[in-house]
């Protein structure tokens, strides 16, 4: 599966690639696909979650990266597999063509099932909602809150058990440039939200998990000067927040630090992308990071290899 073409390996990140299956260290699966003569560009930020039922709701965008793309199949998507083989429906559901990014979860019912809840980044931030396990949706919009100039939504809804699903927003577009971290204890039927970010540090893109009795980390983008360390890379920073029983949310407080994911000077700010991050037990927090030409720690640089000559570039 590693040499299908729209996958677009090369020969050294096949070979990497295979040697990290081999080692039992990596699994791939090919979930979806762009079907021949269909105008997509890309499949559009997957993000997942699982119920308790098993069954495994994948929601995406489709068409292009800019959110003000107009392509007849521009949109969210959203399609489910009980199994990780079959995937139902086939075309997936459409929910519609508002911009952002977005992050999906669910949230426990009274009845014992569980509500699935999608949020978007758009203005206003809208809320899709299933009550039968992704076959059909509703949307909302979220309009009681302040957060009304808000960057994207990260990746993550995290389960909270003191708080119920909780969702963050990076810096604003204008004004204040803050961070939001919005939750809801009722399966969003309402929304409450605190803003935070430490001065000078204005992420974006931020992507959240949660251990024990409710720790929080949250690992944003960085486009300012807080991220440059003395070396001159980009850094990623880390915001940890120490949960109390019973600690109210309003009183949400992070602590931050530039952290060691860095990326390459050669495309300065640019060279970190959206990061994913995840309490794995038995107690280890794990990064996933996607760089844009940085390389990471151990192969920054000054130059970037260009895509198409394999030069060396400024």
């Amino acid at each position: 599966m590693l040499t299908d073409p729209q996958l677009g390996f090369s020969d050294a990140e096949i070979a990497r690639l295979g040697n990290l299956i081999d080692q039992g260290l990596l699994e791939i699966d090919m979930i979806a696909t762009l079907p021949q003569g269909v105008p997509t560009q890309h499949l559009g930020w997957p993000v997942a979650t699982r119920l308790r039922t098993g069954r495994v709701v994948v929601y995406r965008r489709a068409s292009g990266h800019t959110d003000e793309d107009d392509a007849a199949d521009a949109g969210h998507y959203v399609m489910f597999s009980d199994d990780m083989v079959n995937w139902q429906p086939q075309p997936p559901i459409r929910l519609g063509t508002l911009p952002g990014m977005h992050c999906v979860s669910h949230a426990a019912q009274p009845d014992g099932g569980d509500r699935l809840l999608a949020i978007t980044s758009s203005s206003p931030r809208i809320l899709y909602t299933s009550e039968d396990y992704g076959g059909s949706w509703q949307m909302h919009r979220i309009g009681s809150t302040g957060c009304s100039r808000p960057r994207h939504v990260g990746p993550n809804m995290i389960n909270h058990p003191d708080f119920g699903v909780v969702v963050t927003f990076g810096q604003e577009n204008n004004g204040g440039r803050r961070c939001y971290l919005l939750n809801s204890t009722d399966a969003g039927e309402t929304w409450n939200e605190v803003w935070l970010n430490r001065p000078g540090s204005r992420g974006f893109e931020p992507t959240l998990a949660t251990w024990g009795p409710g720790h929080m980390v949250m690992i944003s983008r960085k486009r300012d000067s807080f991220a440059v360390g003395p070396d001159g890379l980009f850094g990623h920073s880390q915001h940890v927040y120490q949960h109390r029983a019973g600690a109210p949310f309003r009183q949400v407080k992070f602590e931050t630090q530039r952290l060691n994911i860095v990326g390459g000077p050669a495309v300065g700010s640019a060279c970190n992308d959206t990061a994913e991050v995840a309490f794995n037990r038995p107690g280890r927090i794990e990064v996933l990071q996607s760089h844009r030409w940085g390389g990471g720690l151990g192969k920054t640089g000054t130059t970037i290899e260009s895509p198409r000559t394999g030069n060396q570039a400024r």
